[in-house]
């Protein structure tokens, strides 16, 4: 499968993407980590970034042991987060800990390796993508919470969208998920993206 850039650009998007949410999560600062995220009403902005830290944490587990079959999330080690009573600068470093174990464990494979995922591309140049663009987009969310500035590069965003569509013509995914199932209901429908230069509100 082709992707926009190499496996390289990838690994280097994530490590830099995963720095961007780090400074924005020190942005927040300690008052804000109850705060909800918009976009994830369901979370907030600590529960966002352990959701963040513990997927870093299972991408690199599932890419440095190559495996073979599904990783349940609750098998790897650390991935649950440093707890509900820590303070920013820990859970920071918790989840800067776990975006350089992805990193360093992408970098480090063969990029065209058998490696299980859940959609169509499985080696770890698949999971490069997915880890990058699962970073770009809570990031955004990230930025919500606090009240913060998002912006990312234009070709980074068209990735980001070319990504996502893809994704949502697989049987995989909407096996999984009954809401892409209804956008079956919708077929045929257009729908218009355009791309904004206007500053996240403020939370």
């Amino acid at each position: 499968m082709a992707y926009a850039f190499d496996h390289e650009r990838y690994c280097a998007e994530l490590a830099h993407q995963a720095g961007l949410f780090e400074a924005a999560l020190g942005a927040a600062g300690p008052d804000r980590l109850a705060a909800p995220v918009p976009t994830c009403p369901e979370w907030t902005l600590r529960e966002l970034t352990v959701h963040l830290g513990g997927a870093y944490r299972w991408f690199a587990h599932i890419v440095r042991t190559r495996a073979t079959e599904p990783v349940s999330p609750a098998d790897v080690a650390g991935g649950a987060g440093p707890g509900d009573d820590t303070g920013l600068d820990e859970l920071a470093e918790w989840f800067a800990d776990g975006a350089r174990d992805a990193v360093t464990a992408l970098r480090e494979a063969d990029p065209h390796a058998p490696t299980w995922s859940w959609a169509d591309d499985h080696t770890p140049a698949f999971w490069a993508r997915r880890a990058t663009h699962e970073t770009v987009v809570h990031r955004a969310d990230a930025c919500l919470a606090a009240g913060t500035d998002f912006q990312v590069s234009p070709e980074i965003a068209a990735d980001c969208v070319d990504e996502w569509l893809h994704l949502l013509t697989l049987p995989q995914l909407r096996a999984r998920k009954e809401s892409l199932r209804l956008l079956d209901e919708r077929a045929g429908h257009p729908h218009h993206t355009r791309p904004t230069s206007k500053a996240a509100p403020a939370a």
